[in-house]
């Protein structure tokens, strides 16, 4: 079960299970969102405040936001860039 799950069903607040796995607020934030990854100490502090319902595996199947497109200006033919 994906983190951002579990904590709308059992309706607690990002900050308030940061508080009680001993992180940032923000840090729970990009788990739930897919920006960040959990040290071993965070998954298992995640698996035990969860009692087993969210793992380490389950971040596993997480997907990553991907890169936006870098922007780039367009040539044209014939002419160098800038």
């Amino acid at each position: 079960m994906l983190l951002s799950e579990w904590l709308t069903q059992k309706q607690m607040s990002r900050t308030d299970f940061a508080r009680r796995i001993e992180v940032s607020p923000a840090h729970i934030t990009g788990l739930c969102d897919g920006t960040s990854w959990p040290s071993r100490r965070v998954a298992n502090a995640i698996k035990e405040a969860t009692a087993g319902e969210v793992t380490a595996d389950d971040f596993l199947g997480q997907t990553i936001p991907a890169d936006p497109a870098p922007q780039t200006e367009a040539i044209t033919p014939g002419k160098a860039a800038a």
